[in-house]
C-alpha cells in the first residue's frame, strides 16, 4: 500500500511531467511528502508567493516547453491565488493541470475547519466556469483516471487550464497503485474537401501571404508552418501569441503584424497586400490585432482554427476551416508540393 500523495505522483511521472510549481501548505504535506521521496524523477520549482506566483510560473513554462504546466497549492488562500493565472491561461489557450487541496471529506460541514469556505462546494465552484474542467477526487482509487482525463483535457482541442481538487483525507489516505493509462487527446482533422479549396486559392494566389497565432505552438506545428510556406513561397507574419512560430532568421519570416497596437510596418504591409491571407491557429484578439486595425481588406480569408466559435468573429471568412493546426498544415502540405 502507498499514500493517495504517492499515486499522484507516480501519476505524473507516468504522463511524462518533470517539473511542478508551487508552495507548500497544510493541506498537502501529504502530497510534498512523496514529491520528496521522488525528487530524483520530478523537479519542484518553489513560488515563495501564495496568490497566484505558483500559477504563473507554470503558464509560462507551458508557453516556453509546449508542454502542460503543473501547479500545486493547498486550499483556501493557495486555491483562490489561482484565479488570476487560469483565467489568464483559459482566455490564451496555455494548457496547465492545478493540483489544489482541500479541507478533508470526513469533516466536510463541520464548520471552522482550517481554510474551510462555509459552503463546501465554494472552492470548487470559483473554478467551473472558466477552466474546462474542474473536478474533486472523493476516493484515492480515482486519482490515476481523473489525472489522465485532466492531462487529455488541458490538451485536446483549444488547450487550457484544468483544475483538481485533492482533499487532504485522500493524499493523507493509504490507496493501492494499479497503474496508469495515459490519455491521448484527439486532434480535430479537417475537411479535405475544404484542403482542397485552400491550396487551388494558394498556388493560384499572386501575393499569399500566411498569418499565424499561438496555436502554431500550441499544436507543435512550426516545422509543417515552415514547409508550407517554403513550398509556396509565401511570407509569414505573426500575431503576439504567435511569435517563435517561425525562426527569426527565416527568409520568409516577414515580422510581427499587429496593426495600430505595434509590430512591424514590413509585415503589416504584407498582409495588406496580399491577395490570400492564410491565417492559422489566431482568434484575432483585440490586442493582437490592435483593435482589430490589421488590414485585412483587399485579399480572401482562409480561417483555420480548431475552435469553431474564433472563425469568423472579427474579420469576414472567406474559407472556414476547422481543424487542428498541424493536421491542416500537414494535408495542406500534401496538397501543394509540386504544384
Amino acid at each position: 500500500m502507498v499514500t493517495g500523495g504517492e499515486v499522484i505522483v507516480r501519476s505524473l511521472i507516468e504522463e511524462g511531467v518533470d517539473t511542478v510549481f508551487g508552495l507548500p501548505g497544510t493541506h498537502v504535506l501529504g502530497l510534498y511528502a512523496a514529491l520528496h521521496d521522488y525528487s530524483e524523477r520530478i523537479k519542484h520549482v518553489l513560488g515563495r508567493f501564495e496568490p497566484s506566483m505558483g500559477g504563473f510560473m507554470a503558464d509560462g513554462y507551458a508557453r516556453a516547453s509546449g508542454r502542460v504546466g503543473v501547479v500545486i497549492v493547498t486550499a483556501g488562500p493557495g486555491a483562490t491565488g489561482l484565479v488570476t493565472p487560469l483565467a489568464q491561461a483559459a482566455v490564451e489557450g496555455v494548457p496547465i493541470v492545478a493540483l489544489a487541496g482541500l479541507t478533508p471529506i470526513k469533516t466536510a460541514g463541520r464548520g471552522g475547519y482550517y481554510h474551510e469556505f462555509r459552503d463546501t462546494n465554494a472552492q470548487l465552484s470559483i473554478f467551473k466556469s472558466f477552466t474546462k474542467l474542474a473536478v474533486r477526487v472523493e476516493e484515492p482509487r480515482e486519482i490515476p483516471k481523473t489525472l489522465a482525463k485532466a492531462f487529455r483535457v488541458a490538451r485536446e482541442g483549444r488547450p487550457g487550464p484544468v483544475y483538481v481538487e485533492l482533499p487532504r483525507d485522500i493524499i493523507d489516505s493509504e490507496a493501492e497503485w494499479t497503474g496508469y493509462t495515459k490519455e491521448e487527446p484527439t486532434r480535430v482533422k479537417p475537411d479535405m474537401g475544404l484542403v482542397d479549396a485552400a491550396a487551388k486559392e494558394l498556388l493560384n494566389a499572386e501575393r499569399p501571404v500566411i498569418y499565424v497565432g499561438g496555436g502554431i505552438i500550441a499544436a507543435n506545428a512550426s516545422e509543417a508552418l515552415v514547409r508550407v510556406a517554403e513550398e509556396l513561397g509565401a511570407p509569414v507574419v505573426t500575431s503576439i501569441m504567435g511569435k517563435g512560430a517561425i525562426p527569426f532568421d527565416h527568409p520568409l519570416h516577414g515580422g510581427l503584424a499587429a496593426g495600430y497596437f505595434g509590430g512591424d510596418t514590413v509585415a503589416v504591409k504584407l498582409v495588406e497586400n496580399a491577395d490570400v491571407v492564410l491565417a492559422v491557429g489566431t482568434r484575432f484578439s483585440e490586442l493582437g490585432t490592435g483593435m482589430w486595425s490589421l488590414p485585412i481588406r483587399g485579399g480572401r480569408l482562409i480561417h483555420v482554427n480548431v475552435d469553431p466559435n474564433d472563425i469568423g468573429r472579427n474579420y469576414k471568412t472567406d474559407l472556414a476551416i476547422v481543424s487542428d493546426a498541424l493536421e491542416f498544415l500537414n494535408a495542406l502540405y500534401d496538397r501543394v508540393r509540386g504544384g
